[in-house]
């Protein structure tokens, strides 16, 4: 058996144990850095949401666009004329 919890040879129970570091002021600056750093990716995150919302915004005018313009040139019923009537 090796690895974590494999204990020692002669059975002192001591396997598995790994003495931390103490903390430095480098990890220390890391954390109190981290929420800030949350914060900027959130808002990058927002603003790549932005965009998308541009991007269905011009997709949904070009198609009331093309929808206009099929409904303004479609045929429509023909009136019937007076003068054909008369004759």
């Amino acid at each position: 058996m090796s690895g974590a919890g494999a204990g020692s040879a002669f059975g002192a129970g001591g396997g598995g144990v790994v003495a931390q570091a103490a903390s430095t002021q480098k990890t220390i600056a890391a954390q109190l850095r981290a929420p800030f750093e949350h914060n900027a990716r959130a808002r990058v995150a927002a603003k790549e949401e932005d965009g998308m919302g541009w991007v269905f915004l011009e997709i949904a005018v070009a198609l009331t666009i093309a929808v206009l313009i099929v409904w303004w040139t479609l045929p429509r019923k023909p009136r019937p004329r007076d003068d054909e009537d008369e004759r």
